[in-house]
């Protein structure tokens, strides 16, 4: 097998950026031809492989999409077998920290009582799928599969805000009620521990009491329904329903 070196740069980052893995003991650039490169269980693109000094060779892998973690860099090259220092199963000495990143969260306010559907945009959330994996024979050096992760702890104001669905580059979560002492400046909104990136805004601002919808009265009748037939109409009246401007003052509900 080749013998990898430690990878030249790009030891941290996130998708759309690339890796480059210094290699020795092939004779050709040709031996990694259809070179296939993993991070942790993810398969991720190999964009080519140059010359470089010393008899060595440069690969360059493209980062692709998986939760956010530090994971151990594999190489296999056809014809050869994986690289030295770089397979799987405990084999690898090179390792790469994918990072998670906040960018964005829209809407940025919502009730105070909580249940306002919330999407947060920015990278290395759980959802990435792992891809083109290999499986040994012999049970040694392969690639298990893993499921995709979807268990980022979403935090607004410190409270829980709860997951409806994930994937790496964004999550929609529902918030819980405002803290009852919280403090004075909008909350912010935390992934894993994670606030907002450089130069980004995260944050979360609750309505006040005056401002949440509020129910004053509920009326039923016998009316027709979308398809023309008989049906219970129910009219709900209160302020700020959210259906025109300033809130609807009465809601038909059919």
């Amino acid at each position: 097998s080749a013998g990898g070196g430690p990878p030249a740069s790009g030891t941290h980052g996130g998708p759309g950026a690339n890796i480059t893995i210094h290699l020795s003991g092939a004779p050709t650039v040709s031996d990694y031809t259809g070179a296939r490169a993993w991070l942790g269980d993810t398969e991720c693109p190999v964009h080519g492989a140059e010359a470089a000094e010393g008899h060595a060779v440069e690969v360059t892998v493209g980062v692709c999409a998986f939760a956010a973690s530090t994971v151990p860099v594999s190489l296999l090259l056809p014809g050869l077998g994986w690289a030295l220092g770089l397979a799987p199963d405990g084999f690898s000495d090179h390792t790469f920290t994918q990072e998670l990143r906040v960018d964005s969260v829209n809407p940025t306010t919502g009730s105070r009582y909580g249940g306002t559907r919330v999407t947060v945009r920015g990278a290395g959330f759980g959802g990435g799928s792992p891809a083109g994996v290999v499986h040994g024979s012999s049970g040694h050096l392969h690639l298990a599969a893993q499921a995709p992760s979807t268990d980022s702890i979403v935090l607004v104001g410190g409270e829980p805000c709860a997951v409806e669905s994930e994937t790496h580059w964004q999550i929609v979560c529902f918030t819980g009620p405002a803290p009852r002492n919280s403090a004075s400046g909008a909350p912010e909104v935390t992934v894993n521990g994670v606030t907002a990136s450089a130069g980004a805004e995260a944050t979360f601002t609750y309505g006040t009491s005056s401002s949440a919808p509020r129910i004053t009265a509920v009326a039923g009748e016998v009316g027709t329904g979308p398809d023309g037939e008989a049906a219970l109409v129910i009219d709900v009246t209160g302020s700020g329903l959210g259906t025109g401007g300033g809130g609807a003052s009465a809601v038909p509900l059919r």
